[in-house]
C-alpha cells in the first residue's frame, strides 16, 4: 500500500521486496501437522464511503476495488445457556 502511494503521490520508483519463502507472503492457505490454515484476507472492516481506511485503501488502489456491505448477522458468538443457546452479533 505504502509503494503505490509514494508512486502515485511522490512520482518515486518503488521497489517491494518480500521476505517469505512463497509469492503473496501470509496471504496464502498452508497445511502444518495436519492442520489447515486460510491466513489470507478475508474481510476488512469500517470501509464506509468516506472512513478515512476507505478513503487510504481507495487512494492506495486508484479506486479498483468495489467494496461490498457484509450481510446483518455475519459474524455470530454462540454461547450454551442452561437450556438454549445464547447468539450475539458483532
Amino acid at each position: 500500500m505504502a509503494g503505490s502511494i509514494l508512486t502515485q503521490r511522490m512520482g518515486k520508483r518503488v521497489l517491494v521486496i518480500e521476505r517469505h519463502f512463497k509469492l503473496g507472503g501470509f496471504n496464502h492457505a498452508f497445511t502444518r501437522k495436519g492442520f489447515h490454515w486460510d491466513v489470507g484476507l478475508h474481510y476488512v472492516g469500517e470501509m464506509g464511503a468516506g472512513m478515512p481506511l476507505r478513503r487510504v485503501m481507495d487512494l492506495a488502489t486508484r479506486g479498483a476495488v468495489a467494496w461490498r456491505q457484509l450481510p446483518p448477522g455475519y459474524d455470530q458468538l454462540g454461547f450454551r445457556g442452561e437450556n438454549h443457546w445464547y447468539f450475539d452479533s458483532f
